[in-house]
């Protein structure tokens, strides 16, 4: 398969590495700074992931998440100038035992661009992704299911369909295509 910028991420691969390495920080000991850093990075990626949301959004939710003990919250959707809120919904995968290993880490966060940065190096350093092809593993995922463009935009604060539907439509397309006789 030719990969492209999105790197063609199939949800449930990316979903598997990212729990697999989130279990190796699970079972370390001792957990060092640097390791609870990696730790807290992969929540960001799981968040991510299943959100189909960008990674400053997923770093808005987990510090609300772990501020406010809920499993969903509501984050603003980044370029947008509408001031729209979007739900994020923490993975079942993620425990409170996890998000209570990396308090420390998150409550000396702000959300910045250099923030953002960080997680999307370490990412293309460690695991070889860049971490837009976690949204678009998810996105590309929903359209494989037919959940309408309409709903996808609606779960990723899309403003327009045009996105969506040339995304979508295109990975369909070529699914179809692979598998003509």
């Amino acid at each position: 398969m030719k990969k492209t910028w999105d790197m063609g991420l199939d949800y449930f691969e990316a979903k598997e590495m990212l729990i697999n390495k989130l279990y190796f920080y699970r079972n370390k000991k001792p957990l060092y700074q640097r390791d609870k850093i990696a730790y807290v990075y992969l929540l960001v990626g799981l968040i991510q992931l299943r959100n189909a949301c960008r990674v400053g959004e997923a770093i808005e939710a987990l510090i609300k998440i772990i501020k406010t003990g809920n499993r969903e919250v509501r984050v603003r959707v980044e370029k947008r100038k509408d001031n729209m809120q979007r739900l994020i919904v923490l993975p079942n995968e993620i425990t409170q035992d996890d998000l209570e290993k990396v308090k420390d880490v998150v409550d000396s966060w702000e959300k910045s661009k250099k923030l953002v940065v960080r997680i999307s190096t370490w990412y293309k350093d460690n695991l070889g992704i860049n971490t837009h092809a976690l949204r678009y593993a998810c996105i590309s995922y929903l359209g494989k299911q037919g959940v309408p463009a309409q709903l996808i935009a609606h779960i990723t604060g899309h403003q327009t369909l045009d996105m969506i539907m040339r995304y979508t439509q295109a990975k369909i397309a070529e699914d179809i295509l692979r598998r003509l006789e």
